[in-house]
């Protein structure tokens, strides 16, 4: 082999194992994603069936408490309540709703005669014989020629049913039974069914006990359940999935051929070995199993697409072609190396000179590059800054929260010790604190970059500053301090940043009394025409020496003359000062040690004078906030309150929790108590109740239940207590 021929040939046999890996690698991939989509699909699949199983058992629950709740129910009674249910549009797995009366033996012949006394001239119990006691169907809906051949049979003479009725009476609970025939199925081809009972009790009699639940016992209802039915209304509901999948289900989480309630394919056919689950699904008292496997038209509406084999090929195509090429350019440099040679000599004395300038031109280039790359390492450090404090908070909020979350629940358990309480106490202070630092060192982070920006809400101003002053008419009563208000006339509805402004008053107000032993601490608050707002907060504390106030209004400085404590974070004022800023003010002091403190600063508003005859669709409820509507700012990146991290951009938590107000305290909570301990389960299942009422709160909420941004649930739960 020629010498030149070695490095195409190497390169050739390079190139081919390459691809070959990079294919396998490939399959190895969408092997994976198949699993992942598929494994989705089957969750889905089974968390339906599983809503479906339980939703027929509430129905029966309700028939029960039909029965419990008087002392007779009449036949058209019971047959109007079922009507309503509209079983085969809402349930179309339920072949019948009956209801199950047990019966003495001495009392079988008056039972009967009743039974005809009402029109059923040919009822008797079934099957026939002297037991000891009876459980006849008296009434079954719909009421049709199929159902009525249940009426009078005896369901403890059949073992598996019985077995779930005295399982049911027993427990007090609803149970399911094995695999049976439906009386419905009889002359029919077979298919497989099941009987949920629930037992009924005579009114107002105990049952804690077994004897109890004996003796109370009146009856069951019962329900014809065919598993066929079931699954295939909700395999309906998953866009075709049904015919490119082999779904079996079993009466028991271990598959067996005599437990097979349902399958999909009843004739055997090829799966993929890769796309083979199992899950279980809860009914009443039992566990189903469903195993599902993928059949190969699966792969077919799949968005995976098998490109492992077209890599293997385009990898050795190319490679051929560019080890031709190769050779090619090889051979031609053979050719060309005597010229090169002579261009070489005469271009050697140029080169010399070229290379002079060359040095030259990189030493500048090297000056350039090295003040370039300091101003990329500056920017990369802010920008860095910036992320560290956004996902670090975030990180550190997700688990302080839960930590707080478990401290309430704990809270509420009376075997607690008083030790213990205190103990509980001490960590939920000191993570509230903790939460309080994180947040402002977040916000204080957003100013610094340029990132916070206001957010304006119509609302009333007097209403704002009372109950900013209520918060602290406790803390002030507790330290015999007198709170005052000073306000003259104010405008009745003010579109101000309201959210900033209240944290603000809150900071001002709150360092205010701490640092004020005796006499007063008074808010001033007065607007002009020119449409202004002046507050002042004035204390008659101890007050602040010269030297200090000129630090005051930096990061993590706290001034301790005239025996000031240091507590807090030192970010405070800090913060508030660049509120105010942000909002066009400016916040300013005036104090002497001894003589307290009067904080001032500014703020601009717009004054709404229409909202009162305007009409009620465009006016926004100045106690809640307006509904934001999207400017054409809003388009810009930051245009609106920037989201935790994680959140797209959507409502804003403030609007979020104004709407939430409207929905019940009990769905507030349950949703609440889901986030704090991380239930992702129930808290899709909470969304699911509300969806369709309000579009844009759906997307806001299931974007964050997506990424559980549990900083952004909990601010807008907690925005919602406080509105």
């Amino acid at each position: 082999m020629p010498a030149w021929l070695v490095w195409p040939g190497l390169i050739l046999i390079g190139g081919l194992m390459l691809s070959w890996m990079l294919g396998v690698h490939l399959r190895a991939r969408e092997r994976a994603m198949e699993a992942a989509e598929f494994a989705l699909q089957a969750d889905e699949l089974t968390h339906g069936l599983q809503d479906r199983l339980a939703a027929n058992v509430q129905i029966l629950r309700g028939v029960a408490g039909l029965f419990m709740a008087s002392e007779g129910v009449g036949r058209d009674q019971f047959h109007r309540y079922v009507e309503t249910l509209r079983l085969s549009t809402h349930y179309p797995g339920i072949q019948a709703i009956g209801y199950v009366t047990l019966v003495l033996g001495p009392d079988r012949e008056h039972h009967v005669a009743l039974e005809r006394a009402q029109g059923l001239t040919d009822y008797d119990i079934r099957p026939p014989g002297v037991r000891e006691r009876y459980s006849a169907v008296i009434y079954v809906e719909p009421f049709d020629a199929i159902n009525r051949q249940a009426l009078g049979f005896d369901c403890l003479t059949e073992p598996i049913r019985a077995a779930a009725a005295w399982r049911a009476a027993e427990r007090d609970q609803e149970t399911v039974s094995k695999q049976v025939r439906l009386k419905q199925d009889e002359g029919s081809s077979p298919r497989a069914g099941v009987i949920l009972f629930v037992p009924v009790y005579a009114p107002n009699q105990a049952r804690e006990t077994l004897e109890q639940r004996r003796a109370a016992l009146r009856g069951w209802v019962y329900a014809a359940l065919r598993v066929q039915d079931v699954v295939e209304t909700q395999l309906s509901q998953a866009n075709g999935l049904l015919s490119r999948l082999s779904l079996r289900v079993y009466e028991s989480p271990t598959p067996s051929p005599q437990g097979l309630l349902y399958t999909s394919t009843p004739a055997p056919s090829p799966v993929l070995d890769h796309l083979d689950l199992w899950r279980r699904v809860r009914i009443a008292d039992a566990d189903w199993g469903v195993r599902l496997q993928a059949l190969p038209s699966y792969l077919a509406g799949t968005r995976v697409q098998a490109g492992s084999q077209a890599l293997m090929g385009a990898g050795a195509l190319l490679t051929l072609v560019l080890c031709l090429f190769l050779a090619a350019l090889l051979r031609s440099h053979r050719r060309t190396d005597l010229a090169l040679a002579e261009t070489h000599r005469v271009n050697q004395a140029l080169n010399q000179r070229t290379h002079e300038l060359a040095a030259s031109e990189r030493r500048v280039h090297a000056k350039m590059e090295a003040l370039i790359q300091a101003r990329d390492q500056a920017e990369a450090a802010n920008r860095a800054k910036s992320v560290f404090l956004a996902n670090m908070s975030h990180e550190i909020r997700t688990p302080l929260n839960i930590i707080l979350g478990f401290a309430q629940v704990l809270t509420h358990d009376q075997a607690l010790s008083t030790n213990q309480r205190q103990g509980l106490a001490s960590i939920r202070r000191a993570g509230e604190s903790l939460l309080t630092l994180i947040n402002d060192l977040l916000d204080l982070a957003k100013i610094e970059a340029g990132r916070m920006h206001l957010e304006c809400a119509i609302f009333d101003p007097r209403r704002l500053i009372e109950e900013t002053l209520d918060l602290f008419k406790p803390l002030a009563q507790e330290r015999g301090l007198e709170l005052i208000l000073e306000a003259g006339a104010l405008p009745a509805l003010i579109q101000c940043d309201k959210v900033r402004l209240r944290q603000v008053l809150i900071n001002l107000l709150g360092n205010a009394i701490k640092f004020t032993e005796t006499g007063s601490v008074r808010l001033h608050v007065a607007s002009d025409q020119a449409g202004w707002f002046d507050f002042n907060v004035i204390d008659t504390g101890i007050g602040i020496a010269p030297e200090e106030q000129a630090r005051l209004f930096q990061p993590f400085i706290q001034a301790d003359s005239g025996g000031r404590q240091r507590q807090g974070t030192g970010l405070g004022l800090v913060l508030s000062a660049q509120y105010v800023r942000l909002m066009g003010g400016e916040l300013t002091l005036e104090s002497k040690p001894g003589r307290g403190s009067r904080f001032s600063f500014r703020v601009p508003f717009q004054s709404v004078p229409d909202c009162e005859g305007a009409p009620a669709s465009k006016v926004a409820d100045p106690n809640l906030g307006p509904e934001r509507r999207p400017s054409a700012a809003d388009q810009d990146e930051g245009a609106m309150i920037d989201p935790p991290p994680g959140v797209a951009a959507g409502l804003a938590p403030e609007s979020v929790a104004v709407r939430l107000a409207h929905y019940p305290d009990t769905w507030l909570e349950a949703l609440r108590y889901a986030v704090k301990i991380g239930d992702f389960v129930r808290i899709g299942r909470l969304l699911e109740q509300i969806a369709g009422q309000d579009p844009a709160l759906d997307e806001t909420l299931g974007h964050w239940a997506y990424v559980f941004d549990q900083e952004a649930f909990l601010k807008a739960l907690d925005g919602q207590r406080r509105s």
